[in-house]
C-alpha cells in the first residue's frame, strides 16, 4: 500500500501545531493508539509505566537494543507499556516549522522520526474543529432527534455546544471503531482533507521530497472525547509498513514518510498516542528485511504491513523484540 511518493495519516488529535513524521522505510512503530483524556486523537501508542515484562532487556539506550539475546526464542509481551519520551529526548527530534528546510532531513536521517512544531495556528485549529463538527452533524437524523426523548435531545445539544469533546462515546464509536473516523464517509470529509491539504503540512513533504508534485495515501482520523480515561497500556503490535521485497514497483528505492497531524495537546501521558522506536530505520530495519518470512510475504501476495511477531523465530527476531522493548517511546 505504499505505492506512492509519500504517505500521510491525517489525524484528529492532540497538539496545536505539531506534525509527527517518520521515515517509513525502517521505522518500527507500535500499538493501536490508546491514551486520551481530552478531545484528542488516540493514534498508536502506550503508556507511562516504565516497567518491563519479565525476561525482556531493560537497557535504556535504544542502540543497545540489538545486542545478542539469550539463547531462547523470545515472545513479544502482549501489552505495550513503554514510557513517554523525556524532555531531552523529545527536544532531540523536534524541528520548528521555520527550520524544516535546514534541519528536518538531517533529523530524520539520524533518528528516523521527527516532531515538527508550530504547524497549526490557533485559528487553524479552530477552523478544523469547526469543519469536523459540520462533518459529524451531517450524519445526524435531525427529525429522529426531534422525536426522541429529553435525554437524547440533551445529549445532542451538548454535542452542538461543545463540539467533538461533547459527543457521546457511543456515537463516536458508530462513526468507526477503535477511535477511528473510518466509516460514513469521514475519511473524505472536510476535516480529513482540510488537514491533509493544509499549506504547512504540504510544505513539510515538499521539503522532504524536493517537489510539490506529491501523491498521498489516505488514512483515518482518530479522536477521543473528554470522557476518555487515561490508558496505561494497549495491545503490543510493533510493525513496519513497507516491505522492500516487493518487485512489482521499486518501492525499495522510494523515500516514503508517514505523518500524523495533531490538533490538540499530546504532551502528557494522558494524551500521548504515538509509539515509535527512534533509530530503528537503519540496523533494525535491515535485520527485519533479512528475515525469510518477510521476504516470502511478497511471494504470497500479502500486505507490506508486517509485525515483529510474524518473523521467523531465531536470533534476528529476538534482537528486534529486545530492541523494541528497550527503545520504543511514546512521543509527546
Amino acid at each position: 500500500f505504499f505505492f506512492a511518493t509519500h504517505t500521510m495519516d491525517s489525524i484528529a488529535s492532540p497538539a496545536p501545531a505539531k506534525l509527527k513524521a517518520q521515515r517509513n522505510r525502517g521505522k518500527l512503530q507500535g500499538g493501536p493508539k490508546a491514551g486520551p483524556a481530552q478531545p484528542k486523537q488516540t493514534s498508536g501508542r502506550t503508556w507511562s509505566n516504565p516497567d518491563r515484562p519479565s525476561g525482556v532487556a531493560t537497557q535504556s539506550d535504544p542502540k543497545a537494543g540489538l545486542q545478542q539475546p539469550e539463547k531462547r526464542a523470545l515472545k513479544l509481551a502482549p501489552d505495550c507499556i513503554c514510557r513517554l519520551m523525556h524532555e531531552a529526548e523529545a527536544a532531540e527530534v523536534t524541528v520548528p516549522f521555520a527550520d524544516v528546510g535546514a534541519r528536518l532531513g538531517d533529523v530524520l536521517a539520524k533518528h528516523g522520526t521527527a516532531i515538527v512544531a508550530d504547524v497549526l495556528s490557533q485559528t487553524d485549529v479552530a477552523d478544523l474543529e469547526r469543519v469536523l463538527q459540520l462533518d459529524l452533524e451531517e450524519l445526524v437524523d435531525g427529525d429522529a432527534v426531534a422525536a426522541a426523548d429529553a435525554s437524547v435531545q440533551a445529549a445532542w445539544q451538548r454535542a452542538c455546544d461543545e463540539g467533538v469533546a461533547g459527543w457521546p462515546a457511543a456515537s463516536l464509536a458508530d462513526v468507526g471503531g477503535r477511535g477511528r473516523f473510518q466509516d460514513r464517509g469521514m475519511p473524505h470529509g472536510r476535516f480529513a482533507w482540510g488537514a491533509r491539504l493544509h499549506p504547512k503540512v504540504r510544505h513539510v513533504y515538499e521539503v522532504l521530497h524536493g517537489t510539490s508534485d506529491l501523491v498521498p495515501s489516505c488514512d483515518n482520523s482518530f479522536v477521543a472525547n473528554a470522557s476518555e480515561s487515561e490508558a496505561v497500556k494497549n495491545r503490543n503490535w510493533p510493525h513496519v509498513d513497507q516491505n522492500d521485497h516487493d518487485t512489482r514497483v521499486p518501492c525499495k528505492e522510494w523515500d516514503v514518510y508517514q505523518g500524523l497531524l495533531y490538533l490538540w495537546s499530546s504532551e502528557t501521558p494522558h494524551a500521548s498516542t504515538t509509539v515509535v522506536w527512534p533509530g530503528s530505520h537503519t540496523e533494525a530495519y535491515a535485520e527485519y528485511m533479512a528475515d525469510t518470512a518477510v521476504q516470502r510475504r511478497m511471494d504470497k501476495g500479502l500486505a507490506h504491513f508486517t509485525l515483529i511477531s510474524a518473523l521467523c523465530e531465531g536470533p534476528g527476531r529476538d534482537r528486534l523484540i529486545t530492541g523494541w522493548e528497550a527503545g520504543a517511546r511514546r512521543m509527546p
